[in-house]
């Protein structure tokens, strides 16, 4: 039996075992006689029991001699350790050849041996000592003795803490025995420290990753898209429109830039087009009118201008009301674009045009490729034959017409002041001849605009320095050549040197708010020169003033005449104004009730030089 075990048994022990760490083995039969000893630091030692040794077998015989059935374990340690001497760990194994014990025994036999392994010295020390081996400045462990016990008992593993002044002692309670560990605070605030700048270098890394996203995010959806913004606002300001485009983002910037944009379209629309009919307005179609005679270089490229004037819109506004002017003239604008887009689609081809409304009642339009001034003249016709019965807005037709000047040059002849001017010019010229015709600017047409500058400034001249002058042409009684009356006439003793006079300055002051003033002036002058005679020499009879029939458009004029009659205490009655016969004709509103106030202050009205138009003795019935 006892070569069976050692052949079998010590084979299979010493392959798993770790030779490292024990010191030696020994097996021993119930009557302490070694059956095999290996001792791993000296192999010439012998066996020996130990006191445990000897404890588990007397306990195991004397279980067998009082057969109690008492229970014997298989395994067994005892933990030896004193503060001067090594610990010692000693492990015991209860084995049997014919039974299974690694449960308790309760049937013994006296072939049962115990094998007795004791580790190498200190081994539970250092195999603590290993591990917390960068710790040994800070941690001290003290060895704990625990008798000889069944592996079965309290196995637990329990930790007390006691905080000392410079310490922490841990009381650590393993298999009913006890270790005691003393860790200093020292290591705390080593430890600490090391945390704390693990810490802070973790909380300076995250400050920074997180700066540089917290930044990269700011730029890419604020700073870029503001500064793209603010680029493309300075490139609208700079005359480059295209800098700005809409945004799809559905950001604050986004909404910025889009608002801007509304803005600045809103804007560049006011700045360029005529609020009333969406056409182009003066200041839009100057740089037009510039840039295209900048870009007329060549003697091929040709430029036409049609300047139009409404006439009696005047008329429209005092007695219809500016509703309805607005709608004449959007009615009209509408018109004019229709129909130059209908020569554009007749002639199959897309030429360059401008329409503006430079205001009031005057427009024009600009045509670039014409070839030569009768494609102008065909247009105007056109235009001109909207104002054939009138002209019809919202279902009501005014008595409104057109004239139109025309001006055509090849290249760049004329810069855009003076190619405007000549169109001008012949819209005037078309007004004198009769309105709702055009007439095409010539050389002519010039030299009448140089005069009626002249005119314009000499009579203006006149005025300021009071160098005009009346004469009275008397007028008698037939059978007595008694004097009745005169009748006031007006001379400029400048024109009348270059052998002007009253019959075309007064024409040319008519075209403006220059008549006015002169009216008032004679008036002024003549009820002065009739108290003189009046208060000289007993004079009774009338002075016939001629006035300007536009001063029956003039809702100022009676209240300036009344002025200037009580001023010179004039009696009505003794005075007449002699108009033409044209204002009578258009049974204008405002017309009539200016004559209504006339005769409400006593004066006489006389039409002067009637039957030159058409108007019959029936029409003086409504006067």
């Amino acid at each position: 039996i006892d070569i069976r075990v050692s052949a079998q048994f010590l084979d299979r022990l010493i392959k798993s075992s770790d030779s490292k760490s024990i010191q030696d083995i020994a097996i021993f039969n119930l009557r302490e006689k070694p059956i095999t000893y290996i001792n791993f630091e000296d192999p010439f030692a012998d066996a020996s029991v130990t006191g445990p040794t000897h404890f588990l077998i007397n306990k195991i015989n004397n279980a067998i001699a009082s057969k109690n059935r008492q229970r014997i374990f298989a395994h067994y340690y005892q933990i030896t350790a004193t503060e001067t001497e090594s610990d010692e760990i000693q492990l015991f194994r209860i084995f049997s050849p014919y039974l299974l014990v690694s449960q308790p025994l309760y049937n013994y036999t006296n072939d049962l041996v115990v094998i007795q392994t004791r580790l190498k010295p200190n081994y539970l020390k250092n195999l603590f000592n290993q591990e917390i081996s960068q710790y040994q400045e800070y941690l001290s462990v003290e060895m704990f003795t625990h008798p000889l016990t069944e592996k079965t008992l309290n196995n637990s593993i329990v930790v007390e803490q006691i905080e000392g002044v410079d310490s922490y002692r841990f009381t650590v309670k393993v298999f009913d025995g006890i270790v005691n560990i003393n860790l200093k605070k020292a290591f705390f605030n080593s430890s600490l420290m090391n945390l704390k700048i693990k810490i802070g270098l973790g909380a300076l890394a995250l400050s920074l990753f997180c700066y540089f996203i917290l930044h990269l995010l700011i730029y890419r959806q604020i700073i870029r898209p503001i500064t793209e913004l603010a680029e493309g606002v300075n490139g609208v300001q700079k005359g480059n429109s295209d800098s700005l485009i809409p945004l799809n983002t559905n950001d604050e910037v986004a909404e910025l830039n889009n608002s801007y944009l509304a803005l600045i379209e809103r804007i560049q629309q006011l700045a360029n087009n005529d609020e009333l009919t969406g056409l182009a307005n003066r200041a839009y179609f100057n740089r037009e009118l510039d840039n295209k005679l900048d870009s007329c270089t060549a003697e091929t490229n040709t430029l036409g201008l049609l300047f139009i004037d409404l006439d009696n819109f005047k008329y429209v506004n005092d007695n219809f009301g500016h509703e309805a002017g607005d709608r004449v003239l959007v009615n009209f604008a509408n018109r004019l674009t229709n129909s130059l887009r209908k020569i554009d689609r007749a002639k199959k081809q897309q030429q360059y045009q401008c329409i503006a409304r430079l205001g009031g009642d005057e427009f024009v339009v600009l045509l670039e490729g014409l070839p030569n001034a009768e494609e102008l003249e065909a247009i105007a016709q056109r235009i001109v034959g909207l104002f054939d019965l009138g002209f019809e807005a919202d279902g009501k037709t005014y008595d409104v017409h057109a004239s139109i000047g025309i001006a055509f040059q090849f290249g760049n002849k004329h810069k855009a002041d003076a190619f405007l001017q000549q169109a001008d010019s012949a819209m005037y010229a078309a007004k004198k001849a009769g309105k709702n015709s055009y007439c095409t600017y010539d050389d002519s047409l010039d030299n009448q605009l140089k005069e009626q500058k002249y005119i314009d400034s000499e009579v203006s001249k006149a005025l300021r320095q009071n160098s005009l002058y009346l004469v009275y042409l008397p007028y008698f009684e037939t059978e007595t050549l008694e004097v009745k009356g005169f009748e006031v006439l007006l001379r400029a003793p400048e024109l009348e040197k270059k052998g002007i006079g009253p019959d075309k300055f007064i024409s040319i002051a008519e075209q403006s708010d220059l008549i006015t003033k002169i009216d008032l002036w004679v008036i002024n002058e003549a009820l002065n020169k009739l108290a003189n005679l009046q208060s000289m020499q007993g004079f009774d009879g009338t002075l016939a003033i001629n006035i300007s029939s536009r001063e029956l458009f003039n809702d100022g004029f009676v209240a300036e005449v009344s002025s200037l009659m009580e001023q010179y205490e004039t009696p009505p009655y003794k005075i007449i104004f002699e108009i033409a016969e044209a204002p009578l004709l258009a049974k204008d509103k405002k017309v009539l009730v200016n004559l209504t106030r006339l005769k409400a202050l006593g004066i006489k009205i006389a039409i002067d030089n009637f039957g030159i138009n058409y108007s019959a003795f029936s029409h003086l019935n409504h006067y």
